[in-house]
């Protein structure tokens, strides 16, 4: 069997798949980014507060920099950057297996075996960011269908949503998942 024999259902399925992919790749990357911010800024002002310590730098600078460091480090010790990095970057291989699964044998016998496994993943997810979703689903509308006929399928989400996106589970852009089709 080849990828364009596949039923409509199995490829709703790869594409949900899909973009689940990209959604936690996102989200891994934004943890990374986030951790290793707070890492340079506790390395960075650490080294202003030692240098204050030494008489080197202001005392009033020092007592900025260690609040500094400080703040910094209880907001990813408390989020936890480095553990939901690893939780998206988990949730994404797992996708990833099912994806490969899909492609190898999408026999539509099997179709109730992988959403099956596909809830399976999802019930380790944690809240889904809408507005993250929407994006990465456009992503993946863009990367499946001819540029022609793309925009009839696309979401259309605003410039706070996406500023935001990592920040807030926005509940608009309203049912952007049930758009597809």
């Amino acid at each position: 069997m080849r990828i364009d024999d596949l039923s409509e259902d199995m490829w709703g399925m790869l594409i949900g798949v899909r973009v689940c992919i990209r959604y936690h790749d996102r989200r891994r990357h934004f943890f990374v980014t986030a951790h290793r911010f707070t890492a340079a800024v506790g390395a960075i002002f650490g080294t202003t507060t030692m240098a204050a310590l030494l008489g080197k730098v202001d005392t009033s600078l020092a007592i900025v920099a260690a609040a500094l460091v400080s703040t910094m480090s209880v907001i990813d010790l408390v989020v936890g950057f480095s553990e939901s990095a690893n939780l998206h970057r988990d949730l994404r291989r797992r996708f990833v297996e099912l994806e490969q699964d899909i492609i190898a044998d999408h026999d539509d016998a099997r179709l109730g075996e992988l959403q099956r496994r596909r809830l399976e993943i999802e019930k380790d997810e944690p809240p889904v960011r809408r507005a993250l979703a929407t994006l990465v689903q456009n992503e993946q509308v863009l990367s499946d269908y001819p540029i022609a006929d793309a925009p009839r399928h696309l979401v259309h989400v605003g410039w706070w949503q996406r500023l935001t996106a990592h920040f807030f589970a926005h509940a608009t852009p309203s049912q952007a998942l049930a758009s597809r089709g």
